[in-house]
């Protein structure tokens, strides 16, 4: 209890005031990280704002650190971010929110005489939940850690150790859930590719995991208990007669099954290695053409972001392909060209109504582009520079506010070869500059999204938006017709909604969600299953 309260007086008392602004506003700007690539990475905060986590060698060794910035822009933690872990060797973090308004860091420690992986969950005030310098998440060592929520308030990691592809699943209060060592995916005898482990939720408490191994990709869906579900050794995606070749990634489709790409090469030189997508159900079905949809000949680091509908984005160089549910290709046959500069460590973030912004470096200046729905390019054909701090815009990494906006951070050497890192707001015209708060989404009439996960269990997310501010009254009713439970009886501003139902100590079966207005009622049916 001491640490916590000396926690908070030492954040409340070290606060940075700074707002956004244009060429970003510094996350942490110590002169100590000289020469250091400090390789921030980002989640939300439920709250428009955003968690960043960085490894850093002020104190000489590498620890991690961590910051909250507000959606105004304004640093939360004291000055520099507050250390997570300074024991070991930390390196590479990785995180995501824990879905609570925290967040869940992961990172590689040579504590000992190997790599293992260590993670903690912090609150938005700072607090840590779990032991100090984080729980260690398997006896197995391991390295190219993949994060993903269990929609339980636990976090899944996917991790590739030499020979084998393991899963672990870690319950919010940092038990480990598949063992002590986690769940190994493939006994055969052959080596995993280095940082080809990608893992996804399948909406129930499992994991869905893609990862390379000796020229193969493979996937394996494993339930909430840890067992493996499909066959022995996973189930073969690419084809036999080509090798991987640049890379694999995984999404949810929201149904309880993934959307997976990888690249592959025939082998002949003068061929070029070409991209796959393949939509796979919770059965282990293939449910578009085989081997895969086609997406074009590969670019460097391709990247998979879902569109909350279903389908995906895929990235690859300078290009974006949006593909729908039922695996159609909605964009331009090769996709959309957003840059015809040279494109260096691409990123990408859908906002929640088809659209998507690409970040961007070409070693000097930090890009960004967006594209709407219609697979529109909105700023010229090359971007609009974010910040042009001098410098190098390494790495940047970004995600949505849920507002319509974007959030990115990257790595930056100023003066004499300092590292720092940088965040900017961006919406969907431009810079975001001041400190009012954007809720860009406004439907068109009122709308009410089918609940996700369905079935679910015990969470899921409803979803409505509103064109205008009105009072709502969203229920829950059994198959009886009687009131479970009451989601909201309030006015609420325009645009995109969503709240969180908890099913608890009800039984399985069939529930019906409500949303009533002064001159609109909607209702749609879910699917509880225990």
């Amino acid at each position: 209890m001491k640490k916590i309260i000396l926690l908070s007086i030492l954040i409340l008392t070290n606060t940075i005031t700074a707002q956004w602004q244009t060429n970003g506003v510094p996350v942490c700007d110590t002169s100590a990280n000289k020469n250091t690539f400090l390789l921030p990475v980002i989640a939300g905060d439920d709250s428009g704002g955003a968690y960043v986590c960085w490894h850093d060698a002020r104190n000489r060794n590498l620890d991690i650190y961590a910051q909250h910035i507000s959606r105004d822009g304004v640093m939360l933690w004291q000055r520099n971010g507050i250390p997570i872990t300074a024991v070991g060797s930390p390196q590479y973090p990785q995180i995501i929110s824990d879905e609570r308004g925290g967040a869940f860091i992961a990172w590689e420690d040579a504590r000992g005489d190997n790599l293992y992986l260590y993670v903690q969950r912090i609150g938005k005030d700072g607090r840590e939940f779990w032991t100090t310098n984080g729980i260690k998440a398997s006896e197995q060592g391991g390295l190219f850690i993949s994060l993903s929520s269990d929609k339980r308030g636990g976090v899944i990691l996917g991790w590739s150790s030499v020979k084998n592809a393991f899963v672990q699943r870690l319950d919010s209060m940092g038990n480990r859930i598949w063992g002590d060592i986690g769940v190994q995916v493939t006994n055969r005898p052959g080596n995993i590719d280095n940082s080809d482990v990608d893992v996804t939720y399948d909406g129930n408490g499992g994991a869905i995991v893609v990862w390379a191994e000796e020229d193969t990709v493979y996937t394996q869906h494993i339930d909430s208990s840890g067992a493996i579900l499909w066959v022995n050794d996973g189930i073969r995606l690419s084809s036999p007669y080509e090798k991987v070749s640049g890379g694999i990634g995984i999404s949810s489709d929201l149904s309880g099954g993934a959307i997976v790409f990888w690249s592959s090469w025939s082998g002949i030189i003068e061929e070029p290695a070409r991209m796959y997508i393949q939509r796979i159900n919770s059965s282990g079905e293939f449910l578009w053409n085989l081997p895969g949809i086609l997406i074009g000949e590969t670019k460097h680091q391709p990247r998979i972001t879902s569109d909350n509908n279903g389908g995906a984005f895929i990235g690859r160089g300078n290009l974006i392909q949006h593909v729908d549910s039922s695996g159609n290709k909605l964009w331009q046959p090769e996709g959309v060209r957003f840059s015809n500069n040279r494109v260096v460590y691409p990123n990408q973030t859908a906002n929640g109504i088809m659209g998507i912004w690409s970040f961007w470096t070409d070693e000097y200046d930090l890009y960004a582009q967006y594209i709407d729905g219609n697979g529109n390019v909105k700023w010229g054909s090359n971007g609009v520079v974010i910040a042009d701090i001098p410098g190098l815009g390494y790495a940047p990494k970004s995600i949505t506010d849920g507002k319509g906006n974007a959030i990115v951070v990257w790595n930056a050497l100023v003066g004499e070869g300092t590292a720092t890192v940088y965040a900017a707001k961006v919406d969907t015209l431009g810079i975001v500059t001041s400190v009012e708060y954007y809720n860009f989404y406004y439907a068109a009439k009122i709308q009410m999204h089918q609940n996700y996960p369905n079935p679910f269990n015990p969470s899921t997310t409803i979803e409505f938006s509103l064109p205008i501010r009105k009072h709502v009254i969203l229920k829950i009713f059994n198959i009886l017709g009687e009131e479970v439970k009451e989601m909201i009886n309030k006015e609420l501003e325009a645009g995109k909604h969503q709240i969180n139902w908890e099913a608890e100590n009800l039984p399985s079966g069939i529930y019906f969600y409500k949303l009533t207005t002064d001159n609109f009622n909607i209702t749609k049916k879910m699917v509880l299953l225990r």
